[in-house]
């Protein structure tokens, strides 16, 4: 792609600020991604053969082979071109590359180039192989509208693969990094992301560190994982000229109806059902020209796209997804290794398993209970993303007669202590429990109150006296007299009174002696 299509886009107040932080001029123009992966290494990995060199005359950019004949590229790589004027090349080296032929080229339709301070837009092209491509070769497959990059998705881990110039200069090497999704535009007049960037809609976008590709990696893929497949994400499209700062890519699951369209039907092709392929015959999401036996044998077999083929030992199998766990095939039946286990020891995260997308950690509510669930520990709420306990329960209710026990579940219990268990009645000394009373074995005499305040032992107060109304006899010529045992008036020993005053009557005997059996009886009372 020809490379002097570069637009100012910052403001020149935050280009001269960048300049003076200490990090070299900066380059605030924009430009189509053409040349590099930038501090990438060199990929050989045999799952990223479908990553092809795009060559014109004039250019080179880089494409996916996403179905058994047709590549995802970029639309400015393609632009103004005719289908004869490009090649494919499969390889990891330029210059040794197997080149195929090109007999289709569709531009998107809604494409828009760069003009002034816009980016392109709708960047994509497809490009229909004139033949098979080399044996080996399988098809990475575009991220489907239904597994679509969201706003969850942010953070998460792109590899980008280009044909570009690296940061020696070096091209035509196939290169790779891993970098994370941090902007995701979807809205309809486009997005504001860094350093006064617009993004335009349906992209995805990220800086460029550690990695991230540059001029002539245009087209190149962004690879993403869901569960244990690889998708196609996006279609590296442009950044700002430096490649200092940040890179867009088109978001190709918003394009899967057009992609759809251009390489449906034919052998190899995804497939839903089997209406959508000319043959009839959709096994396990590929078109094929018959339908295949078992989770192990699959119609994208390296070499035998659309015919079914056994799919060999540790080869993925199964439904992809990870939270039923990782799927292989051995001796060509799909074992599976159990769901994964996605606790994180961490008690204010909650933990599950998305289907096709694996184990989420999401951060819980602040207040929200966390912990063993132990109520005897204390009260457990997440607090600033810690799980912290309150005091936990005091059971003791003070009551020797009873155990003092706590249940996870249902707090402070206090069964009644057996019959007969040594208990300390208080203050009336040791004793032993009755029907959950506890019973002094030898209380106090509590006879300090004198004959007119008779006293008992109570267990929570001690020696408790109960003063006896006043005029109660309390001995020969005594009585009570607010709680004191005091002289009765003119009454003496000699001549007596009462029971022993002349003429007392002959009942009178009888009178005192049930009166000093009272006294004996009020001083002995406990």
């Amino acid at each position: 792609m020809p490379s002097g299509r570069a637009l100012d886009l910052l403001p020149a107040a935050l280009a001269l600020a960048l300049a003076c932080a200490g990090c070299g001029p900066a380059d605030p123009r924009l430009a189509p991604h053409e040349g590099r992966i930038i501090y990438g290494s060199l990929d050989t990995d045999p799952a990223h053969a479908a990553v092809v060199a795009v060559t014109s005359a004039s250019s080179l950019c880089s494409g996916t082979l996403i179905a058994p004949r047709v590549v995802l590229t970029a639309a400015h790589c393609a632009e103004g071109m005719q289908a004869a004027d490009m090649q494919i090349h499969f390889g990891n080296n330029l210059r040794t590359a197997t080149a195929v032929d090109v007999e289709a080229l569709l531009v998107h339709p809604a494409y828009v180039p760069l003009s002034g301070q816009d980016p392109s837009q709708n960047d994509l092209a497809l490009l229909r192989l004139a033949g098979p491509p080399p044996e080996g070769v399988v098809p990475i497959p575009n991220l489907p509208g239904h597994m679509g990059l969201t706003e969850p998705d942010l953070g998460v881990a792109l590899e980008f693969v280009g044909f570009g110039e690296d940061e020696f200069g070096v091209t035509g090497l196939k290169l790779s990094g891993v970098n994370s999704l941090q902007w995701l535009c979807v809205e309809p007049h486009g997005c504001t992301i860094v350093l006064g960037a617009t993004a335009p809609p349906n992209s995805l976008c990220y800086d460029e560190r550690p990695a991230g590709p540059c001029s002539g990696d245009s087209g190149g893929p962004a690879l993403l994982m869901r569960g244990n497949l690889e998708f196609v994400a996006g279609a590296t499209s442009f950044g700002d000229e430096s490649c200092r700062y940040y890179g867009c890519s088109t978001k190709v699951d918003a394009f899967q109806a057009w992609i759809d369209e251009f390489a449906a039907g034919s052998l190899g092709a995804a497939c839903a059902a089997d209406g959508d392929c000319l043959g009839g015959v959709c096994a396990r999401g590929v078109c094929c020209a018959e339908a295949c036996p078992g989770a192990c044998s699959s119609c994208g077999v390296p070499g035998y796209a659309g015919s079914c083929r056994r799919l060999p030992d540790g080869a993925a199998c199964g439904d992809g997804d990870p939270c039923t766990g990782e799927e292989s095939c051995l001796a060509g039946v799909c074992l599976e290794s159990g769901p994964p286990a996605c606790d994180d020891g961490l008690a204010c995260t909650r933990d599950s398993c998305r289907a096709m997308f694996g184990c989420e950690h999401q951060p819980m509510t602040e207040g929200e209970a966390c912990g063993d669930d132990d109520v005897c520990n204390g009260a457990e709420t997440c607090r600033g993303g810690v799980c912290l306990a309150d005091a936990p329960l005091v059971c003791q209710d003070a009551d020797p007669c009873t155990l003092d026990l706590c249940d996870p579940v249902a707090g402070c219990q206090h069964p009644l202590a057996e019959d007969g268990a040594a208990c300390e009645s208080a203050r009336c000394g040791p004793g032993t429990c009755q029907a959950g009373v506890c019973a002094p074995t030898e209380p106090p005499a509590c006879d300090q109150g004198g004959p007119c305040a008779p006293g008992h032992c109570e267990p929570d107060q001690g020696c408790v006296f109960e003063a006896l109304a006043d005029g109660t006899p309390c001995g020969p010529c005594m009585l009570c007299q607010g709680s004191l045992c005091v002289a009765e008036e003119g009454c003496t020993l000699e001549t007596g009174c009462g029971c022993g005053a002349p003429g007392a009557g002959p009942g009178g005997l009888g009178v005192c002696l049930a009166l000093g059996l009272w006294l004996r009886s009020r001083r002995t009372r406990r």
